[in-house]
This record gives C-alpha cells, sequence and structure tokens, in this order.
C-alpha cells in the first residue's frame, strides 16, 4: 500500500524548496499571553486543534474575541494557510448569518500568521454543561432544558443545510453558550458542499454511512446531532459500553448496532425523536432539521413539568443492561477476530 504523506512533511519539503531558493524566512511570533497580533492583544488559550489555537484576545477598547490562529504556520517558512473554514463563515456571513452560529468578524494577518476572529463565548461548551450538571454519576439534562437546547442547535444546522453546507463534526464539544444562554455551533473547519465522499470530524460521531465511507449528505450531520441529544438527556454516548474507546464505538456505529437500551425509559415523544435521528437506514432516518423542529414541538407538549422518580429509575436500570450489551458485543467482535484472523506463514 503506498503511504500517503502528511501535511507536516509536505510542508516541511515545501519549506525547504523554499530555504534552497534564497527566499528570506518569515519572522513569526511565539504565542502567548501579552502578545500582539495585529490590533489584538493575547490574554489566555482556551482551545488547541489539530492545526490551530484559539486565544482570548482584547482590542484597544477592551471587546473580546476569539482568535483562532493558524499555527500550522509556526515554524515554516511558507504560507500554508487553509481557507476552508474562511471561506465557509464567509458563506455563512454573506447570507446574514444565525443567531446559533457563531459570529464571524473576519480575518487578518499579522507577523506572517493568519488568524480568524470570532465571537468570544464564555459559558463553556455542551461537553462542560452536561458534565456540569451531572456531577460524577452521569445523568444528563433535564428532559424540557435539552429539547430547548436541541431546539437552538437545529435551528443553526438547519441553516446551513439550507445554504448547502453540511457541518460534518457536529459533537457537544463544537456547541458553546453564549453570555444569554444561547448554545452556538462553532467550528466550520471540516463543513463541506454536499454530498460529501471524503470524510472529517470525531470518528465516535460518525453516521453509520460515514463510518463506511461512503458518500454522504446532511443526514449524517442528523445523526451526529441524535448522538448529541442522547448525551444530553442521559450523560452517556449511545453506542457506547463502560470505557469503550473511540474504535469499539465507531465498530458498534458502523455495524448498526442497537444504540442504548436507555432510550426505551424515555417518553414516547422523545422516544421516536431519537429513533428517528439515530436509525441506521437513512430511508428511516429523520431527514431534514424542519422535521426534528415539529418533532421536538410535540415532545415539548406531551412532557409534564417535573420528570417522574420512575423513569430516572427505569433509566439507570438501562444503562446497566447497556454496559452488559455492549461488553457481549465487544466479545463477539473479539471472537470474530480470532477466527478470521488470516493464516501466516
Amino acid at each position: 500500500m503506498t503511504k500517503i504523506p502528511s501535511l507536516r512533511s509536505l510542508v516541511r519539503n515545501a519549506e525547504a524548496v523554499a530555504h534552497y531558493s534564497g527566499r528570506q524566512p518569515l519572522v513569526k511570533p511565539t504565542l502567548g499571553k501579552g502578545v500582539s497580533l495585529g490590533r489584538y492583544t493575547l490574554e489566555k488559550k482556551v482551545g488547541q486543534g489539530g492545526y490551530g489555537q484559539v486565544w482570548q484576545g482584547f482590542d484597544p477598547s477592551g471587546k473580546q474575541y476569539a482568535l483562532k490562529i493558524d499555527t500550522l504556520q509556526l515554524g515554516f517558512n511558507i504560507d500554508c494557510t487553509d481557507n476552508t473554514e474562511f471561506n465557509n463563515f464567509s458563506q455563512v456571513m454573506a447570507t446574514g448569518g444565525h443567531s446559533s452560529i457563531i459570529n464571524f468578524y473576519g480575518r487578518e494577518e499579522s507577523s506572517g500568521l493568519s488568524f480568524c476572529v470570532l465571537e468570544y463565548l464564555d459559558r463553556g461548551d455542551l461537553s462542560r454543561i452536561i458534565k456540569k450538571h451531572g456531577g460524577i454519576e452521569p445523568s444528563g439534562l433535564p428532559h424540557l432544558l435539552a429539547l430547548k437546547y436541541l431546539r437552538q442547535i437545529t435551528n443553526g444546522l438547519g441553516f446551513l443545510h439550507q445554504i448547502g453546507l453540511i457541518h460534518n463534526d457536529i459533537k457537544p464539544d463544537n456547541i458553546m453558550m453564549d453570555e444569554n444562554g444561547t448554545l452556538k455551533l462553532i467550528d466550520l473547519g471540516v463543513a463541506s458542499s454536499y454530498p460529501i465522499g471524503i470524510h472529517a470530524g470525531t470518528p465516535k460521531y460518525y453516521s453509520p454511512e460515514k463510518a463506511k465511507m461512503s458518500e454522504i449528505d446532511q443526514r449524517s450531520d442528523i445523526f451526529a446531532l441524535g448522538i448529541t441529544f442522547f448525551m444530553m438527556i442521559s450523560g452517556r454516548h449511545p453506542f457506547a459500553g463502560n470505557g469503550d474507546s473511540e474504535e469499539r464505538i465507531l465498530s458498534n456505529i458502523k455495524n448498526e448496532r442497537r444504540p442504548s437500551l436507555q432510550i426505551f425509559s424515555l417518553p414516547k415523544e422523545m422516544r421516536q425523536l431519537l429513533r428517528g435521528m439515530l436509525a441506521p437506514d437513512l430511508g428511516s432516518r429523520i431527514n431534514s432539521c424542519d422535521d426534528i423542529i415539529r418533532m421536538i414541538d410535540l415532545a415539548e407538549k406531551s412532557l409534564p413539568n417535573k420528570e417522574s422518580g420512575w423513569q430516572k429509575v427505569l433509566g439507570k436500570i438501562f444503562g446497566v443492561a447497556d454496559r452488559i450489551m455492549f461488553g457481549l458485543y465487544a466479545l463477539v467482535d473479539r471472537a470474530k477476530a480470532v477466527i478470521f484472523r488470516p493464516a501466516t506463514l
């Protein structure tokens, strides 16, 4: 099999060409508190990704921003800026933006670095909100609050789909809350026009078709949103047993394993909503964000103001059953690996 070179190795090769051609290196700063990038002063690092860092920064008036800096450029003498996220945000803002998508103010360059200037969201991401509510034992958010949050996220995602983009990496870490308590989608770095044949994102939030490397459309986002919604109401991943690795979770999704039995402890309308979002078969899956909103309306009307105690007890019982079920899945996969292991000479 031909080995595909990494992006970093390609950049280093390009840098070597630039060096031997007599090109002068760019002087790029070391990022840290108090460092100036154009009119912004860095305060603290608030995020780290594969190709970039996110810093809290201030302009001369004291207004806060999130500066997403393409740190792949650090240490290299060439411009290796990825324009994907900039182009996606530009498309969003050209159509008026959306209250459930992080505000984008533009891209700037300073000291040889390119960075996106974004709205600063200081209330944390959805993962943190779920953990803060659940404490040590995963329990999830109250149903009505989870449906409220799902509506906000779905509205933003529906907007992306309407302008022809798939987010491609829906997960709690990519959803943040603003000072007014509104959840917003962030990180359009791997968003793309659909259908998509080349995949990116976080494997344990893949849809079955994405896990099988098939072409995907907006329904892949809906599946990932279903995983995120289940995590909101349970504190757990719907395809994970106790301590399952990302590889194990992806295997359960790819093999279209039954999602968490805890779904059966939910009220009827929420159960139908989750089943529709997590349907492995594309023909059975909810087709659009508009359909999700309609089902949210039905679920909200049917829920009591306070969850019953028996549903919480039932949820814990099914949680134990989940650990047993996914444990059996793991044993089956290990047995298959042994039985069908290629013979060695």
